[in-house]
């Protein structure tokens, strides 16, 4: 102990010393250039008194460090946003006080020690105010320029909240405004409104928002020395509890004030009392500082803790927003993600309507909010549709964000991410590479018969619009695979999958959870209405137009084309919505022969799983490149061989650049430059004067960047080619449909200014046509019609004597012409045509549009194929005990077969038992997911044929491995078991069992056990596969229910 005080006593001696070298070395000093110092008013940080003396916590610190250094200061007072900018220019050195942020990292150098830790505080004109629901619609005051002015917005932005905000020059100005009533509400640093609020009438809220460090700053690449030695200090300054640091701190911020003890005074003590006596005060008078100062600093711990917990509450961290079925939004906005779990075909469009993606900029740029994280559903498919759809979603943040483009605010190094379950990633992954490049070799190009030369030519244009190089899905995208032990996401963020399609998300001490499983019934919407439309389809050659927006238009689909063809209809592309486009005008998706591809582009492709839900394969009609393109993304996300695409449609390869015979329709598939495989096609029907053509010309790119793609380099395009391509762009057609997106990869309106085509109609953009637009090409509305050949044929009748004829193939086709001679009735959307307890004299069949066969107690919704029988058949004696009721979804159109007439044909052909038989059988089909929608009347008997009933006891097991078998449950219930005995599920009446033998043939094990006295129908049909929505069906139903278990 004596050893301690006389070291205390040297000390005290040394620092008497240290303090006059100090004055003489700052007496030394004068000659040096100042340090010119920005200041402004920020009450007790840094402020001009009203002596016009420079005062504060900062300042405190700065003439500390100075006086060790012998810097010369220079206060040079002014507003926030003034020092700023003077520091932003050179006009100052330093700038005290200023908050970190990433954005001021990159044009300003701070010191790497935090002075200070801050936040800002809401105040208000209304007493009671606690939640930041309240600042909706206000008027907010902050000063200009501030970081918590900026955080404020950015927390309202979030929330989507619309308000106004008016500029102040400093704290005082922005508390004034409100006590006078100028604003709602303002916003200034809490320690600031400790210490001048109670000059002013206003209140306090919980309401608080960006935390932020307080540093001191110089101008990027400047005055390095001057930072490195504030840092040192700064340093020495924070270990050291008996600094200036901490005794400022109280003084400025309500703490103990520190007691200065003169020179002269203390040498004078010294003299008369005596060194111990020295010591002992010295000491009293620390542990009094420390004691004081451990109280003001666990309050200030205290406090800043309410304030954290305060500012997350009213941040909405782990915050879900239901956007659509299937599709929920979760932010954790204090970690900086933004979430959106499940990613169906247009949600983008669905986030801009919700507000969740909105246009936002800063300095003269714009782009857009938006998810920077994906989650996936574990399911591809759900209740018949794509449930994982990333590319438009991935693009909206690599460019309409701009976390891929050169020096923009949000290019940060963190690229976009896709979690979830391991194999959905992965396809995700790959999918994503084929919708961004299309095939990726010169071999790919090769294989599909192009030539050595064109497949160069083809690989140039690709890499101009990659510029320059293909690149991995890696490099561009992260990605997390989760299970069920929580995985890191970022910044605190953590992740565990729960149960299937079911996610937990962790923050700090909290979590919830995010279900992704659509209900049954239930598919995933398209974001825009599209009405109801009565179409006339007997035309000889017609263009029905369903789609003139893109794949950023929230309220129209993506430019697309309906074909009318003497009775016959082909789809132009397949958009996200194509489903939903059909029910709008009055098209059931078994009313459509074909599909003409341009290309692969999500906006064009996504809808094919609808173009399935048939049972039939639909044409396929694209060039083999496109083919190819499309087949392989499409395997890519399916996880499925390349050539199961054949299973699913009836594909027909088109020769490019020559006229191809579909059908009596001729097709010529033109080349046209794009970052995938991609062809425009022009139509041609009639002979000599009736000849007319349709172009359908997407996707299209602009004439200036078709010229910057040529050149005499090696990877240049010859520019005979270019002209060639422009010289195609503006043939003549009776009606050509335009890409007009604009941008790198499509195409402009002004180059078809010339076009000498009688009709131009004008597509593919978000906006608004402009009035230069407006001279160039026409609109079209969705559901307009454009008859370039007419016709009077009456369909109805033929399309009536087709499916009967099909359903009864051994009758005479004059007895059916008889038939057939019988009333057409036109149904409106949303009719209820039969229940099964109503009675009519007729039998109706569905010639065209979609109607649905509901049992609500059953959960059966099912949309009946063009072809099915309507009603009840009492009338050959086959009573209904069920409770079922036909509703038409879309237009539509059926015939009314007389009872007397029907039973009159049965009995003169000796079909009437058959007919009774097979429609017993049918009648249960119709209720059964698997086969109940959207399959022919003609269909279901033939797989009616095939059921074989199956008795089956409570506890009675059966093993479910047999080739090519299914079971269906007619009545009573089976619990389904995995190879480890334990249950899977249970299936009730009209489900199914054993689609593993159709796409697993290797798995065993498995089996079915009753749980009350049940009857099941054993079905073998090799044939099954060939229908495509059935086999769709199946592959949705054994993921659902055996890989996923398996895994």
């Amino acid at each position: 102990m004596r050893h301690n005080r006389i070291l205390n006593a040297w000390l005290w001696a040394c620092l008497v010393c240290a303090a006059w070298y100090g004055l003489g070395s700052q007496g030394l000093a004068v000659d040096e250039p100042p340090v010119r110092v920005g200041v402004y008013q920020n009450k007790p940080g840094v402020f001009v008194d009203t002596n016009g003396e420079v005062r504060g916590f900062y300042i405190d610190i700065l003439k500390h460090i100075a006086q060790n250094e012998g810097w010369r200061l220079q206060f040079i007072p002014g507003t926030w946003d003034e020092n700023l900018t003077r520091l932003e220019h050179g006009d100052i050195d330093l700038l005290t006080a200023i908050a970190y942020t990433e954005e001021r990292d990159k044009i300003f150098d701070f010191t790497k020690q935090t002075v200070f830790s801050n936040w800002g505080q809401i105040y208000t004109f209304e007493k009671n105010v606690d939640s930041v629901l309240w600042l909706k619609d206000r008027l907010i005051a902050g000063v200009k320029g501030d970081i918590y002015t900026a955080g404020i917005e950015k927390l309202l932005q979030a929330f989507d909240f619309s308000y106004d905000m008016i500029h102040a020059n400093s704290y005082e100005d922005v508390l004034s405004r409100v006590e006078e009533g100028d604003a709602d509400a303002g916003i200034i640093p809490r320690s600031t409104g400790m210490v001048i609020e109670h000059s002013y009438e206003v209140f306090k809220t919980p309401i608080v928002c960006c935390a932020v460090e307080i540093r001191y700053a110089v101008k990027d690449g400047t005055n390095a020395l001057l930072i490195a030695t504030l840092d040192r200090h700064l340093k020495a300054l924070k270990i050291d509890e008996s600094s200036l640091y901490y005794t400022a701190f109280n003084q400025w911020f309500g703490g103990v004030k520190r007691t200065l003890f003169p020179t002269w005074l203390r040498w004078a003590l010294g003299v008369g009392v005596g060194m111990v006596v020295l010591l002992f005060t010295g000491n009293l008078v620390l542990r009094r500082q420390v004691k004081a100062r451990t109280r003001e600093l666990e309050k200030e711990i205290s406090v800043r803790k309410q304030a954290e917990s305060a500012l997350r509450e009213a941040m909405h961290n782990l915050r879900t927003i239901q956007v659509a079925p299937g599709v929920i939004w979760m932010q954790i906005p204090e970690a900086g993600l933004y979430i959106l779990c499940g990613c169906p075909g247009e949600v983008v469009k669905h986030l801009m309507h919700r507000g969740l993606i909105q246009s936002t900029g800063r300095d003269g740029m714009t782009w857009e909010t938006g998810p920077n994280v994906i989650l996936l559903s574990d399911l591809l498919i759900q209740n018949g549709g794509f449930a994982n759809l990333a590319e438009f979603p991935v693009l909206q943040m690599l460019y309409r964000q701009g976390m891929i483009l050169p020096k923009h605010p949000n290019n940060t190094g963190v690229k976009p991410m896709l979690i979830g379950r391991e194999s959905q990633v992965r396809a995700q992954m790959q999918y994503i590479q084929r919708g961004n490049y299309g095939l990726l070799c010169k071999e790919e190009l090769l294989a599909e018969g192009l030539t050595p030369a064109m497949a160069d030519l083809m690989m140039k244009i690709k890499l101009k619009f990659a510029f320059g190089a293909i690149r991995e899905p890696s490099q561009i995208v992260d990605s997390l695979y989760v299970d069920a032990d929580p995985v890191a996401i970022r910044n605190g963020v953590s992740v565990a999958r729960i149960a299937l399609n079911t996610y937990r998300f962790f923050y700090r001490d909290r979590f919830a959870d995010v279900d992704l499983n659509l209900p049954a019934g239930i598919t995933y919407a398209p974001p825009y209405p599209l009405g109801q439309h009565n179409i006339a389809r007997h035309h000889n050659f017609a263009v029905l137009h369903t789609g003139q927006g893109d794949g950023w238009d929230r309220n129209r689909p993506s430019m697309s084309s309906v074909i009318l063809f003497h009775g016959r209809i082909y789809l132009i592309d397949a958009g996200p919505g194509v489903l939903q486009v059909l029910t709008a005008i009055g098209i059931d998706i078994s009313e459509v022969d074909g599909i003409f591809h341009t290309h692969a582009h999500d906006d064009h492709f996504a809808g094919l799983p609808a173009l399935i839900r048939t049972d039939r394969r639909m044409a396929y009609f694209a060039a083999p490149m496109v083919r190819a393109s499309v087949a392989k993304k499409f395997s890519a996300l399916m996880s499925l061989d390349e050539h199961q695409f054949h299973h699913f449609f009836a594909v027909r390869d088109l020769v490019s650049e020559q006229w191809n015979d579909c059908d009596g329709l001729m097709v010529k598939p033109v080349h046209s430059p794009h970052p995938v495989e991609n062809t425009m096609f022009l139509f041609k029907a009639g002979e000599g004067d009736e000849e007319k053509t349709y172009a359908h010309w997407a996707d299209l790119s602009g004439f200036k960047v078709l010229d910057g793609m040529v050149g005499t380099k090696e990877n240049d395009i010859p520019a005979t080619v270019v002209e060639q391509i422009k010289q195609t762009y503006l043939g003549f057609a009776n009606l050509k449909k335009l890409d007009i997106g604009g941008g790198m990869i499509h195409g402009m309106a002004e180059d078809f200014r010339s076009d000498p085509s009688d009709r131009l109609i004008l597509a593919h953009l978000d906006r608004k046509l402009t009035p230069a637009e407006m001279e160039i090409g026409s609109e079209a509305a969705f559901g307009a019609v454009d008859v370039l050949i007419p016709g009077e044929k009456n369909l109805m009748s033929s399309r009536a004597f087709g499916f009967l004829k099909a359903l009864f193939p051994n009758v005479d086709h004059q007895e059916i012409h008889q038939l057939v001679q019988a009333p057409m009735v036109h149904y409106n959307p949303g009719t209820i045509i039969h229940r099964a307890q109503d009675t009519y004299d007729y039998l109706e069949m569905v010639l065209s549009g979609t109607v649905a066969y509901l049992e609500a107690k059953n959960d059966v919704v099912n949309h009946l194929s063009i072809g099915s029988f309507l009603g009840g058949i009492d009338f050959l004696g086959l009573k209904s005990e069920d409770s079922w009721t036909l509703r038409s979804i879309s237009d539509c159109m059926v015939i009314q077969l007389s009872h007397a007439n029907m039973l009159a044909f049965l009995e003169r052909n000796n079909l009437k038992q058959d007919f009774v038989e097979g429609m017993k059988k049918i009648r249960f089909l119709r209720k059964t997911w698997l086969f109940g929608e959207a399959t022919t009347s003609f269909t279901l008997d033939r797989i009616a044929r095939s059921l074989s009933p199956i008795p089956m006891e409570p506890g009675q097991t059966c093993p479910i491995h047999e080739r090519h078998t299914l079971w269906l449950v007619n009545e009573g219930r089976i619990v389904l078991k995995d190879d480890q005995g334990r249950d899977v599920e249970e299936v009730g009446i009209g489900g199914v069992f054993g689609e593993h033998n159709f796409l697993n043939p290797g798995m065993h094990g498995c089996h079915a056990s009753a749980v009350e006295p049940c009857t099941l129908f054993h079905l073998t049909d090799n044939g099954l596969m060939d229908i495509p929505i059935v086999h769709w069906k199946m592959l949705e139903l054994y993921h659902k229910r055996w890989s996923f278990n398996q895994q």
